[in-house]
């Protein structure tokens, strides 16, 4: 796993974090040339002279994306890019729009100062896009590229407190508002998340807790993003950068309303499995972190609580479950056993507790080892029902993170 304090795009580590496949190994020949790049801007430049977006200047979008990985956008294409976005008189197709909001967010993200003044201009425009134009698009990329840029422009230091407020208070609203567009694009969820993330660590605080809101209840919201075990392990790594950039700065006010928000008493719009791997990612970051003297006594406190909040939800399951060795029957009961199996296995040294140990007993025998499963289905195979044993399906499951690392750790 890359290094928190090098991780430049949140989201990448988010994907190879929770296990998602990413192919790191393109063909270099592939990836278009330093004239194809140049061409590239050439082609927007015209595109905004001439106040016409044509089919090839869609293409010139592509190129440079592309390219992102060696792609270095500096203020003076960042402002064209603005200027196109911010045209009156340009007709982009809806296909185009979040192309250019992902290099405006290489810009920020990989500019060492960017222009604070072009960043409130940006903000400003931005703001009016997905306030005017999200409902007529309607487009799930939209949305995600959305809530990624304007988490990142937030978590600049130098952008004005105002611009800061405008992006967070957006970006609350629309996760509140919008969150179904995400719900059948799986692949899009770590770039929502990555925009909550840089959301959680801007200086401005004021939407901290309905941020937090988001990232642990928009599971459970009526067409919300089904959970899995992939979002549950990026929750669990979001909130391990989060807390070990609040560790890192010493901000104690965050520390404090994080736990007091997720880790306190518990709220019925919280996700089990999701509120699971945030206690995990709060103790990872706390074994990860050599805390000084001052803050010694508040990690403490904070440790104990995200172990109790794991207690409490392992305590909640053992106490719905009536049948121990058939608790994993449903999806959800399923993955929150799966979640809590990862979260120990993940996070280090934690406190053995009762409730703790007999959920972790109940994901041994009914989601890692599914020995019980396993004969039932042998047995319906000796008898000519259908079904059978699927060697796919085994492979699959002995692949899965879950068995590799929880089972196996």
């Amino acid at each position: 796993m890359a290094r928190q304090a090098n991780t430049l795009f949140l989201e990448e580590w988010l994907r190879t974090s929770s296990g998602s496949i990413i192919n790191t190994s393109a063909d270099q020949s592939s990836l278009p040339s330093a004239r194809a790049i140049i061409q590239a801007w050439s082609e927007l430049r015209d595109c905004h002279q001439n106040q016409s977006f044509e089919p090839h200047h869609f293409q010139a979008l592509k190129i440079l994306l592309d390219a992102r990985a060696s792609l270095h956008v500096a203020d003076p294409q960042a402002k064209l890019l603005v200027s196109i976005l911010s045209s009156t008189n340009l007709v982009i197709t809806h296909e185009a729009y979040p192309l250019l909001f992902r290099l405006l967010y290489i810009w920020v993200r990989k500019s060492f100062r960017p222009s604070s003044a072009l960043i409130d201009l940006a903000v400003e425009t931005l703001s009016h896009l997905l306030a005017t134009e999200l409902g007529s698009k309607k487009s799930p990329e939209f949305f995600s590229e959305g809530i990624l840029l304007l988490g990142a422009f937030s978590f600049v230091p130098s952008v004005s407190e105002s611009s800061k407020t405008v992006c967070l208070e957006l970006l609350c609203r629309l996760l509140e508002d919008e969150y179904r567009m995400v719900s059948q694009f799986g692949g899009l969820i770590p770039d929502v998340l990555a925009g909550i993330g840089y959301a959680l660590c801007s200086s401005v605080i004021v939407f901290y807790a309905r941020t937090l809101n988001a990232l642990l209840g928009i599971w459970g919201k009526e067409d919300g993003p089904p959970g899995s075990v992939s979002h549950g392990l990026m929750i669990l790594h979001l909130v391990e950068w989060a807390m070990s950039s609040f560790i890192k700065s010493r901000s104690q006010d965050k520390l404090q309303i994080f736990a007091e928000e997720t880790l306190g008493t518990s709220k019925k719009d919280h996700v089990p499995f999701a509120v699971v791997m945030a206690a995990a990612g709060v103790l990872r970051a706390l074994n990860r972190s050599t805390p000084s003297r001052q803050g010694l006594q508040i990690l403490s406190s904070i440790r104990i609580s995200a172990e109790n909040r794991i207690e409490s939800v392992a305590q909640c399951f053992i106490s719905k479950s009536r049948d121990f060795e058939n608790s994993g029957g449903d999806y959800a009961t399923s993955l929150l056993l799966q979640c809590i199996s990862l979260a120990v296995a993940r996070s280090g040294s934690v406190s053995s507790r009762p409730a703790l140990l007999l959920s972790l007993a109940s994901a041994l025998l009914t989601e890692i080892f599914p020995l019980r499963r396993l004969y039932a289905r042998i047995l319906e195979s000796t008898h000519g029902s259908s079904g059978g044993l699927e060697p796919g399906k085994i492979k699959e499951h002995l692949s899965s993170v879950t068995f590799r690392e929880a089972g196996c750790h």
